[in-house]
């Protein structure tokens, strides 16, 4: 990135931390950085998920819920005149949060549940929701006591046949993994 494009930090809080990059201190390798709960001050109890780096506000935002629902939001909806540095609700806070992706472009993804159903989906099924903090949409369907474990770019999930988990349309349950599979990350 450059110093003039601005970090957009997600928090399980439902907040999003705003600051240039320019604004952070120089360091040098040897460091170990700076601890963000601390740099942008969150509440005791405040962890961060996400982040995206924008220049422009162009692109998405993709936030994946415990509930298998998802909200993908345009990235031009964090973008204030002011210098705010915190804002509130942004994204739904109904489900815990399991991801937080920047979209450049729509992009393959696989989504895991804690009872190891994989779905692998495309994001142009999932629509776009110009509110900040809409609830999202149904986009694996899970029994009562499943949750979404985790979501990862398809690239990462280690399969020779990723088309066996593609979901042509969502919701879908997903399958379990065939006895082939190596390593689910």
């Amino acid at each position: 990135t450059e110093n003039i494009s601005e970090l957009i930090v997600f928090t399980d809080k439902s907040n999003a931390y705003k600051l240039k990059t320019h604004e952070f201190p120089d360091g040098k390798a040897s460091q170990l950085g700076e601890y963000l709960p601390t740099f942008f001050k969150m509440e005791q109890d405040e962890h961060v998920v996400g982040l995206a780096v924008t220049m422009d506000y162009a692109g998405n935002m993709l936030f994946c819920f415990q509930n298998g629902k998802m909200t993908k939001t345009p990235l031009a909806g964090y973008q204030t005149k002011t210098n705010r540095k915190k804002l509130t609700n942004a994204f739904a806070d109904n489900s815990p949060i399991v991801a937080v992706i920047q979209l450049h472009e729509e992009t393959e993804l696989v989504a895991i549940s804690s009872i190891d159903k994989i779905m692998a989906f495309n994001t142009e099924l999932v629509s776009l929701k110009t509110t900040r903090n809409s609830q999202g949409i149904s986009v694996m369907t899970l029994k009562k006591s499943a949750t979404l474990k985790t979501v990862m770019p398809a690239e990462k999930f280690q399969t020779e046949n990723i088309g066996y988990y593609r979901a042509k349309k969502i919701p879908a349950t997903g399958c379990f993994a065939k006895e082939q599979q190596t390593s689910l990350f």
